[in-house]
């Protein structure tokens, strides 16, 4: 993953040399032919329906890693929109399997997870800006099968209007309740660019290309007290968004993640993660879309 720090490294300088647009605003972008507008646009009562195949290798202390070949279903219900029209999300995790592997034994299936049916609730407005995050049993620390630092859908886009291979950054520092309780806290750069729309799932999208660079933190209990895991991460992702339809289509996300266990004796435990993972949009329900289709 060097190569996503020297690629981070070299758009960087590229951002100083081009016009750069902000957040959009009337008037500030001169369209042409090249140009590419997304946002998120979802009804009350939307559902979609997304597999996870993922590919994870993890390993603590420098011991041999644990490879696991894992599949999720995971389910996102678009419970209302407010006036400020923000999305609020709810997300369950519905169906999980994994294959793993390990120094001592191969192919263990595995057919469950506490994380199953969990509902996460998230707010977001129409670039994917998180504005708040609750789940019921916030409590009960528990990680999601992916672990506190596995990519995740519905970040900040932080623009609607840009032109293709125009780079444009956005800073976050947002909790991901998803990924695990207590939430884990994420502080990113993300470096963003468009590239040209395709066809894909036989659906026309808009591709959104980023390099993400950050570091984060998840506090467990521990022996009484507690512990801390801190992490810096590098992260190349595809997102494909339904031109059609204003939604995640497809997500594609490789991630390095490098690990710290600080536990409340003064040891520290490293460690890594590394992810590849694909998010794939298998059922979308709209039914206020289709009501107004017909209007």
């Amino acid at each position: 993953m060097n190569l996503i720090k020297y690629l981070l490294l070299i758009i960087s300088f590229t951002c100083i040399s081009k016009s750069q647009i902000p957040l959009f605003q009337e008037g500030s972008v001169t369209f042409s032919k090249d140009t590419v507008c997304v946002k998120y646009e979802f009804y009350p009562n939307d559902t979609l329906i997304y597999t996870i195949q993922a590919f994870d290798s993890l390993s603590t202390n420098y011991e041999a890693p644990l490879l696991r070949n894992r599949r999720e279903i995971v389910m996102f219900v678009v419970d209302s929109i407010d006036k400020k029209f923000r999305y609020h999300l709810s997300r369950y995790l519905v169906d999980y399997s994994a294959i793993e592997s390990n120094s001592e034994e191969q192919n263990i299936k595995v057919e469950s997870h506490p994380w199953l049916n969990k509902k996460v609730s998230i707010v977001i407005d129409e670039f994917g800006k998180r504005y708040s995050y609750s789940t019921p049993d916030s409590n009960t620390a528990l990680v999601s099968p992916g672990g506190p630092f596995a990519p995740y859908l519905f970040f900040d886009l932080g623009l609607y209007c840009n032109q293709i291979d125009i780079n444009w950054n956005v800073r976050s520092n947002i909790e991901v309740p998803e990924n695990g309780i207590p939430f884990p806290l994420n502080n990113n750069m993300t470096l963003l660019k468009f590239r040209e729309p395709l066809d894909t799932l036989d659906q026309k999208v808009n591709r959104v290309e980023f390099i993400r660079t950050g570091q984060g933190s998840y506090e467990f209990p521990h022996n009484d007290s507690k512990a801390t895991i801190t992490s810096k991460t590098n992260e190349f992702g595809l997102l494909d968004i339904s031109i059609n339809d204003n939604i995640p289509i497809h997500y594609y996300a490789t991630k390095e993640v490098k690990v710290n266990i600080n536990q409340n004796n003064g040891k520290i435990i490293p460690g890594y993660n590394y992810y590849t993972q694909y998010f794939t949009l298998i059922k979308f329900s709209s039914p206020e879309r289709k009501k107004k289709a017909k209007e």
